[in-house]
């Protein structure tokens, strides 16, 4: 996403809450440095991995404050395609956090929503860690179902979220049940560096009102069997087939229009 906003703000937090034990996170796709900030405000030792060395360093230009993250003795940031990374690395992480440059369709954005993208990143994962991808709504519903499928074919468990101010979903995977308690929610997100964090998304003042606890369980969308009675069988997108690419052909002879947030909750299961 390049965009300050809450969507993104979030895909620190959410992951720490559903893993509060966690203390390593690897963000794949640098961006603005939005989740790498956050990451770090966590506490969290950040390993941050994009593929052009110049990005990282626009993060001033965000963030008047970046300097003391990039400086952060818990950060690293690493030059290198992230694709590759997780299939060669031999650091195993408690959290990897996935936002890729859209569109989706491109070539160099469709290695990361590939099966075996997903398969190096769960080797690449601790037991019981926890995959955190970003899927955005600039596709047709049947480009959606395959994106699904192809997370869901190789996490035991996976829950997904809408984001709360609706521009995509997280997926999120892991080998072991993702659950979340009231008190991890209120101490991460109730935190005073929690609210100013948010606060400096210029559409935090759009959440809907009510607290953090009630707003994240109207997130939930689909979870485990649920995710499997929606995409149902069909292919999945893999290095060899990358089934989303290519977008101008996309765009001129795609299956429908983009979905949408009301579309998906009327498909649920």
């Amino acid at each position: 996403m390049t965009a300050i906003s809450v969507d993104t703000t979030l895909m620190a937090y959410v992951p720490k809450i559903m893993r509060p034990n966690a203390t390593s996170l690897l963000d794949i796709c640098f961006g603005m440095g939005t989740t790498f900030r956050s990451s770090l405000l966590l506490g969290l030792h950040t390993d941050a991995v994009d593929l052009s060395p110049s990005i990282p360093w626009q993060m001033p230009v965000f963030y008047s404050d970046a300097q003391q993250f990039l400086d952060s003795p818990n950060a690293r940031i690493i030059t290198a395609d992230g694709r590759n990374y997780v299939k060669l690395t031999s650091r195993r992480y408690d959290l990897i956090t996935v936002d890729p440059p859209p569109p989706i369709q491109t070539a160099g954005a469709s290695v990361l929503y590939t099966q075996q993208f997903y398969e190096d990143a769960h080797h690449a994962l601790q037991p019981g860690g926890l995959m955190f991808q970003w899927l955005y709504y600039g596709i047709d519903l049947q480009q959606f179902r395959e994106h699904v499928r192809t997370f869901r074919s190789v996490f035991p468990h996976v829950l997904i979220l809408m984001s709360p101010r609706h521009g995509g979903v997280y997926m999120m995977g892991s080998d072991a049940p993702i659950t979340w308690n009231q008190s991890d929610v209120t101490r991460l997100l109730d935190s005073p560096q929690a609210v100013a964090d948010m606060a400096g998304a210029p559409d935090a003042q759009y959440l809907e009102p009510g607290s953090w606890t009630q707003l994240l369980q109207n997130m939930v969308w689909l979870r485990d069997s649920q995710v499997d009675a929606f995409t149902g069988p069909g292919p999945v997108i893999t290095d060899d087939h990358p089934l989303t690419e290519y977008y101008v052909l996309h765009q001129l002879f795609g299956g429908g229009p983009n979905v949408t947030e009301k579309q998906l909750r009327a498909l649920a299961p």
